[in-house]
């Protein structure tokens, strides 16, 4: 079995997991569903118009109900710092992205503070092709670069 282990420092505070006032730590499900928003936002524009292509491919890279998914995303978080986040200490800018988060008291109290470090696993199948192996890792970092992970990255 193919491994890409992918050490990862939180630089802002960071809020993923359950429902409100829970932090079930770092979920994979999560970081996957980050990946395939970014491979479908750059793969469409690759791709056009020709949406039976475009889904194909995702199929082959993340899976659907009818393939399996050629990889597993382990994640080793145990050097977490969770805590509350005093929100009035936060930089000017920052206060004004996260109002979000200041509307949901609860969630404050319960924080991935920055800092804290985890590592990710791509498991991959030993069946998996090279190329689509490549485009697993490159979506992560997409998403990372492009977008990150925790409370609404995808909606600004």
């Amino acid at each position: 079995m193919d491994i890409v282990k992918i050490d990862v420092k939180t630089v802002t505070p960071t809020l993923m997991g359950g429902g409100v006032s829970q932090n079930d730590g770092i979920r994979p499900s999560e970081i996957k569903g980050v990946m395939r928003y970014w491979f479908r936002a750059l793969a469409g524009f690759v791709f056009g118009n020709d949406i039976k292509a475009l889904k194909s491919l995702e199929d082959k890279v993340f899976g659907s109900q009818a393939r399996m998914s050629p990889f597993r995303i382990n994640i080793s978080d145990e050097n977490l710092i969770i805590g509350k986040l005093n929100f009035s200490s936060l930089p000017v800018g920052t206060k004004y992205l996260a109002f979000v988060i200041n509307l949901n008291r609860h969630r404050m109290d319960n924080v991935i503070l920055p800092g804290s470090e985890f590592a990710i696993k791509f498991l991959f199948r030993p069946s998996i092709v090279p190329s689509i192996r490549n485009l697993v890792v490159l979506s992560f970092y997409l998403a990372s670069a492009l977008g990150g992970f925790g409370l609404r990255t995808r909606r600004g």
